[in-house]
């Protein structure tokens, strides 16, 4: 069975890549400003599976749909618009926990049978200053990410904005591994490579 990946993420394409098979790059035809959801789970449930049942094109296969939002007090911080926005969001996020929800749909395109999965990791972020928000903007590129940081990303002499993470490693990376072999799984997928091992190898986490 053919396996599509309805997104363009460079970073899903990356770790979908950790396990091993063969599958192709679909968009999808949502348009995810027109969500409108107050919390965290059920925004990422909701386009999630839009995602995965909504490609471009006609398919035939498993289309995997996946939406990842960062929640902190009861709101959703989404991608910054310029390094203004990109400053107040990691000085509001500075010393205090938030939570990364990110949602994966697995939908089989010849009935539409679908099945999904939420998974929330907390992220507690070191109590940092404005000259390391500074460095941090200046060095990497942060208008692509939810909350304005990325957990792959280290400074020069100061290391991650994260102190610690109660969950999974890869949701916050945007792409649940643990949760879309089990849904892939399934669906008879089989998984072709120990991803755990790769995760811990590259980030020192197991999954």
């Amino acid at each position: 069975m053919k396996i599509y990946l309805a997104s363009e993420s460079p970073r899903r394409i990356e770790l979908l890549n950790w396990m091993g098979f063969a599958f192709k790059i679909v968009g999808h035809r949502v348009d995810e400003s027109q969500v409108k959801v107050e919390k965290g789970e059920d925004l990422v449930t909701e386009l999630s599976m839009l995602k995965a049942s909504n490609p471009v094109k006609k398919v035939k296969g498993l289309v995997i749909g996946s939406d990842l939002t960062v929640e902190f007090e009861g709101r959703q911080i989404g991608k910054p618009k310029d390094e203004s926005e990109a400053n107040q969001m990691l000085k509001n996020l500075s010393g205090k926990t938030h939570s990364v929800w990110c949602g994966v749909a697995v939908v089989d395109s010849k009935n539409s049978e679908g099945r999904l999965s939420v998974c929330k990791t907390k992220v507690k972020m070191k109590a940092y200053d404005d000259k390391i928000i500074s460095r941090y903007i200046k060095k990497f590129e942060l208008m692509d990410k939810g909350g304005a940081y990325s957990i792959r990303y280290k400074l020069p002499g100061y290391g991650s904005l994260v102190e610690k993470i109660d969950g999974s490693f890869t949701n916050v990376l945007g792409f649940p591994l643990h949760y879309v072999e089990n849904l892939l799984k399934e669906f008879d997928v089989k998984i072709k490579k120990d991803w755990r091992k790769i995760c811990k190898k590259e980030f020192g986490y197991e999954y």
